[in-house]
């Protein structure tokens, strides 16, 4: 965070290892999971966005922790548990709504 706010390409360099080696496969998967086999058009924003908000959820039990200092007394393997089953139960009315529609309806 704090590269982030100087301004230092760290930031970046991360975000951009994230988001080409977690997000966008995870996206093209969720297509697959989804019977929306389309791998010649990239995941577009909508799409990605949906991973992003798993990853930043699970990420902030981290920032609460180790960069604002508050005490967090839980299982965090419960916790990233408890996050993606929460996703995956709301994941795919989501995606319909971002215009991605199953192709047997």
């Amino acid at each position: 965070m704090s590269s982030g706010l100087k301004s230092y390409d760290l930031t970046q360099r991360y975000l951009s290892l994230i988001r080409d080696k977690v997000i966008v496969p995870a996206a093209l998967e969720l297509r697959h999971e989804l019977g929306q086999d389309d791998n010649d058009t990239p995941p577009d924003d909508q799409e990605l966005e949906l991973f992003w908000g798993l990853h930043g959820g699970i990420f902030y039990i981290a920032i609460r922790r180790f960069v604002y200092n508050v005490r967090t007394n839980i299982d965090l393997g419960a916790a990233a548990e408890n996050a993606v089953e929460v996703f995956f139960n709301g994941v795919e009315v989501a995606h319909r709504k971002a215009g991605f529609h199953d192709p047997k309806t």
